[in-house]
């Protein structure tokens, strides 16, 4: 099994996905950090969510057995991309859903996760800016979402630094 990396909006958030991978990359055959075009522009601040999705599926053409880690923006783009049957993940691990930033951006975060049934860990802190984790619970009692536990991690930011703890969800859901 493969393990595809997603990283948030920003560039800054690439080192972090690097770490992310390193940590993770014993539990699988391959892994992979997959960037964004923005980040090698002068529009440094903005996903363009349809053109890192034909990225994304230009990439993973032919492959199967792999599971997507995603954080934040590229936890929408992991759900867009399930959601136009352009993407087939075994599983995902979607980490720090954005649903305040999906709203100011008017992405449209409901549609997306619509009757989702792909096994799913969604890591949420119970008070990130971008998205508490009781308003992400609602957003997946209110669509029907199944398959999926929420791990709640207190905190007031939009970081998710613990590693080790990262490392264990994704190893009990593989397994």
């Amino acid at each position: 099994m493969d393990l595809i990396l997603l990283s948030g909006n920003s560039k800054n958030t690439k080192n972090w996905i690097e770490e992310v991978e390193v940590k993770l990359k014993p539990l699988f055959n391959s892994t992979h950090v997959h960037g964004y075009s923005h980040w090698n522009t002068d529009n440094n601040n903005k996903i363009d969510l349809g053109l890192e999705l034909k990225n994304l599926t230009d990439y993973l053409k032919g492959k199967e057995d792999y599971v997507i880690f995603a954080k934040s923006a590229g936890a929408v783009l992991t759900l867009k991309g399930i959601f136009e049957k352009k993407i087939f993940p075994l599983k995902c691990v979607l980490v720090g859903i954005p649903t305040l930033w999906c709203k100011e951006e008017q992405v449209p975060l409901e549609k997306f996760i619509k009757d989702y049934s792909i096994t799913t860990v969604f890591i949420q802190k119970d008070n990130d800016p971008l998205g508490k984790a009781d308003e992400l619970k609602n957003l997946l009692k209110r669509n029907n979402v199944k398959n999926f536990k929420i791990v709640e991690i207190p905190g007031e930011d939009h970081h998710y630094e613990d590693l080790d703890q990262i490392k264990e969800i994704v190893k009990n859901l593989i397994q």
